[in-house]
């Protein structure tokens, strides 16, 4: 039985994880080779010579003598995947790396995001109820202390009232 080496090993690893497939492409623009899994990026196997925006639409427009890398995109088979795009002697090539993985945590991290963004949302809005109500309670507070004092010092129950009022928030009388 031969020996694994470690770098076999991690290819191995990589190449199970990751699925890669390349696809290269001449300057039309046309399939030159390809190596990698096809079926898992939902390729159908009778490409010979097919035009490089049939398999990916998203290259219509886009310069492919410009090196790109697209990440997350969602494929017509439901799989994501990292495409990245560089150009070479005959053409360019067109890489796809499965980020299914990737992008379930990406995702996920943008949930908790959102979800903070909402919990602290709704922190504020408690936050400022909770400073009026302290407000309002304050004032009551001192209202109540005025009035106590007043009464100590013999006041008419008239001229306390209207006292009273003159401190009084408006929504309160």
């Amino acid at each position: 039985i031969p020996t694994i080496m470690p770098k076999q090993q991690q290819y191995l690893f990589l190449e199970k994880k990751y699925k890669p497939l390349t696809l290269c492409f001449d300057h039309s623009a046309r399939l030159i080779s390809w190596y990698g899994n096809l079926a898992h990026f939902g390729i159908g196997e009778n490409i010979e010579k097919i035009d490089a925006t049939k398999l990916f639409p998203l290259l219509v427009g886009m310069d492919l003598q410009k090196s790109t890398e697209l990440p997350y995109v969602s494929l017509d088979n439901g799989q994501s995947a990292d495409i990245h795009i560089r150009p070479n002697e005959e053409g360019f090539s067109v890489s796809l790396v499965d980020s299914s993985e990737q992008k379930t945590g990406h995702e996920k991290v943008q949930q908790v995001a959102n979800d903070v963004s909402l919990l602290n949302s709704k922190l504020e809005v408690l936050t400022a109820k909770l400073e009026q109500k302290n407000a309002v309670e304050m004032v009551a507070h001192q209202i109540t202390i005025q009035g106590a004092m007043m009464i100590a010092a013999g006041e008419s129950i008239g001229n306390i009232k209207m006292k009273l009022q003159a401190v009084l928030p408006p929504e309160a009388e």
